[in-house]
């Protein structure tokens, strides 16, 4: 639409420098004219749009923060339970299993800080 307001403008200015007669002129100032409103809702429709993503974005932000701290509450909680029986189990196995999770939570505790830095 721009262009064509563009387009248009430049018609209407040749106009002019021809002497063409004022009816040409005014019409073509009402389709310059009516493109500049529908542009215009346009872009009023965009904005609203781009408004309600940006409300639907934080929503959904703050929900995400909201399941992480969830999370980080529930995995502590684990995690001590685990530690108490930790003392009492001493297969290989078992040893090996409590090895991967101190991994595993010190891989989230570094993900943790990159995220926040």
């Amino acid at each position: 639409m721009r262009y064509a307001i563009i387009d248009l403008n430049l018609v209407k200015s040749d106009l002019i420098e021809k002497g063409q007669p004022p009816e040409q002129i005014d019409e073509i100032d009402g389709r310059i004219s009516e493109l500049e409103g529908k542009l215009s809702e346009l872009e009023q429709q965009r904005a609203e749009r781009f408004a309600g993503l940006n409300d639907e974005l934080n929503r959904s932000r703050e929900r995400l923060k909201l399941l992480e701290q969830q999370m980080a509450l529930r995995f502590r909680h684990l995690y001590t339970q685990i530690s108490v029986r930790r003392q009492s189990l001493r297969s290989a196995a078992a040893q090996e299993l409590f090895h991967r999770l101190e991994r595993c939570r010190g891989a989230l505790a570094l993900q943790r800080q990159q995220s926040r830095g």
